[in-house]
């Protein structure tokens, strides 16, 4: 498969690497506040009881000694004051610096302030709340180790390392390090039931709960993004709609937990039927979707659809017996071309896709039972594809996406190319090669056929003046849009006035016309066509005999050249009908003083029976295939 595997639906715990910061973040914000809230009531607490002590206003045993007791305070309320603004950042920030900076800062602070009681107070509420708050991120381990360092150093400097061994400091501590690691506990613990929760929360938003297939949603996702690869996949895909007929009745007859686990085992059976990179699908009750890639035709959907059905259709167990099911299935095919312009795909398109795929089980349901329907039709997709192409066909020549070649043709008695068809071809940027049979109805409709058609004519013309240099009587033949000849004007014709422009002479030139101009031509278009051969441009009628009234065009028009159309050609056999039809108009035609061009020649034996028809020249791939004008300049004889 080319296209990247479509996401499958999360498993229990599965989340999001952005969700996970998201959820931490907010935990750890929740205990900073719990921890502010305690320590901050603590500060305010010490301080208090700090100025009583000092004012004499209450004793307290533990107080009396306290060498600077409003040095001590002011250190307490500053705790209080200042941790409300300085740990919650902390606790939102999964950087070490900031931990570790402030672990140092507040152990040098209180380490310097005074004596063994200034720790005993200061130390619980200012010194371990880096440490507790960088418990709640990841920084834990360096934020402990710097700050254990750096108040060994400061206790070491006042020669206070004994008072630790006192069974009030061994408490405190033991009972901070027992804080960290629960609160470590808890911000993990908190995180995995989150994780949890999101992880099913996606599983329903993604997935089937009975099948644990993707939902609908899902599913239309998958079509989005496999519509969007098709223009590179070169192979089409197909959804398939299936649905369980008269489920419903079974539901009834057996209970719904006997219904739940034929639905179950539906979903297995088509699970194992498709390729494991297809897509499978619950849409509905006791309805399916199926997303099939790499498909080189419509063939191939129609095979896996039949497939399905047949292993739907055989013995399922349904609780005491066995149940037989009646599947029907839609199947809609959009090919590898049908999609012109993969960043135009819209979420509207899955829709559409589905809902063709709808149709065509309708269609199903109304032709009896265990039927397949096929939809082939991409109208969506092609309306999508002539809209794009209209669009970028005006920018087409200032792409440079446009080209010109020449098909020669041969005198058939010589074997000398000494005429050539101008043809223009297009290479869009994205969609490669465009066939004109496409894109020219597309020119006329937009009105870019005139500027397109000009810019033919110039490129021929200059094309064909240099070949005549190397091979006198050289001509250029070109075709020219109906429309254009409708919409010339009643001035000096555009052709005649390039020619004149660019000094070719109009006996290099001939404009071939088809039936279709000739039978609406009014009054106008037949002054215009009179002109140009009277200017010596000479008049090649296309296609001849596949109107109702070609016979009729060469009364009532002055032509110079016939086109045997090649649908004479290749049947063309001796004794055959199409033998009869081209010695008929050879012979009309020379008898009218008119030149015969045989199209469509693509093996010897056409070529040699035409030459034995009398007929004057030949075009098609077996005398040669469009090409190059470097190509072509080869082949040129004097």
């Amino acid at each position: 498969m080319t296209i990247s595997e479509p996401r499958t639906s999360p498993s229990v715990g599965a989340a999001d690497p952005a969700v996970f910061d998201e959820i931490g973040a907010r935990l750890r914000a929740r205990i900073a506040a719990v921890v502010v809230a305690i320590i901050a009531v603590g500060g305010l607490w010490q301080g208090a009881c700090l100025a009583l002590s000092a004012l004499h206003v209450v004793e307290f045993a533990n107080l009396k000694d306290v060498a600077h007791p409003w040095w001590v305070a002011l250190a307490c309320v500053a705790t209080s004051v200042l941790s409300p603004a300085l740990y919650p950042r902390l606790a939102r920030s999964s950087r070490s610096t900031p931990a570790i900076l402030l672990s140092i800062g507040t152990a040098l602070v209180v380490g310097f302030v005074g004596s063994s009681t200034h720790f005993a107070l200061v130390v619980p509420q200012m010194v371990w709340l880096p440490v507790l708050i960088a418990a709640a991120t990841c920084t834990t381990p360096w934020v402990f180790v710097t700050f254990t360092v750096t108040m060994g150093l400061v206790l070491a400097r006042h020669g206070l390392v004994p008072a630790l061994t006192t069974v009030n400091n061994v408490v405190t501590i033991a009972v901070m390090m027992l804080l960290v690691v629960f609160v470590r506990w808890l911000h993990d613990a908190g995180l995995r039931e989150a994780a949890v929760a999101h992880g099913r929360l996606m599983q329903t938003l993604d997935s089937d709960a009975l099948t644990s297939l993707p939902n609908r949603r899902r599913f239309l996702e998958s079509v989005v993004e496999a519509l969007r690869f098709l223009p590179r996949a070169k192979k089409g895909l197909a959804v398939l709609r299936v649905d369980l007929e008269q489920f419903g009745s079974l539901t009834t007859a057996l209970g719904r937990d006997v219904g739940d686990d034929v639905l179950r085992q539906v979903g297995a059976l088509l699970r194992a039927t498709v390729r494991s990179t297809d897509v499978v699908a619950r849409s509905g009750a006791d309805d399916f979707l199926v997303l099939l890639f790499d498909l080189p035709s419509v063939v191939g959907a129609e095979r896996v659809a039949a497939k399905l059905v047949e292993r739907l259709e055989q013995a399922l167990p349904a609780g005491t017996r066995t149940v037989h099911l009646s599947v029907r299935v839609g199947v809609a095919f959009v090919g590898a071309d049908a999609v012109p312009d993969a960043e135009r795909v819209d979420d509207g398109a899955a829709e559409r896709l589905v809902q063709r795929a709808e149709t065509a089980l309708a269609r199903a349901k109304a032709g009896g039972r265990s039927r397949v329907a096929i939809e082939h039709g991409d109208h969506e997709c092609q309306a999508q594809r002539r809209f794009v192409l209209s669009q970028d066909l005006r920018e087409a020549l200032d792409r440079h996406e446009l080209s010109v070649v020449f098909q020669p043709i041969v005198e058939l008695a010589t074997g000398r190319v000494v005429k050539a068809e101008a043809l223009v071809r297009w290479k869009h940027g994205t969609l490669g090669a465009v066939s004109p049979t496409e894109f020219i109805p597309i020119a006329e409709t937009n009105g870019t056929i005139h500027s397109i058609g000009d810019w033919v004519f110039r490129v021929a013309v200059q094309q064909a003046s240099a070949w005549r240099a190397a091979a006198p009587g050289f001509q250029i033949s070109i075709n020219r849009s109906p429309l254009q000849f409708r919409e010339d004007g009643d001035g000096r014709h555009p052709c005649l006035a390039m020619l004149d422009e660019l000094g070719a002479p109009p006996d290099s030139v001939v404009l071939e016309v088809t039936e279709g101009v000739l039978l609406d031509a009014n009054a106008p278009t037949k002054a215009r066509l009179a002109a140009l051969r009277a200017a010596g441009v000479q008049l090649s009628l296309d296609d001849f005999g596949t109107g109702y009234s070609s016979i009729g065009m060469l009364h009532g028009f002055d032509m110079d050249v016939v086109k045997i159309d090649r649908r004479f050609v290749q049947g063309l056999s001796r004794g055959g009908k199409d033998w009869v039809l081209c010695g008929s108009i050879l012979t009309m035609a020379h008898a009218l003083g008119l030149k015969v061009v045989a199209e469509g020649i693509e093996t010897e034996e056409q070529r040699a029976l035409l030459l034995e028809l009398g007929c004057d020249y030949g075009q098609g791939y077996l005398l040669g295939r469009p090409m190059p004008a470097v190509d072509l300049a080869t082949r040129l004889q004097p």
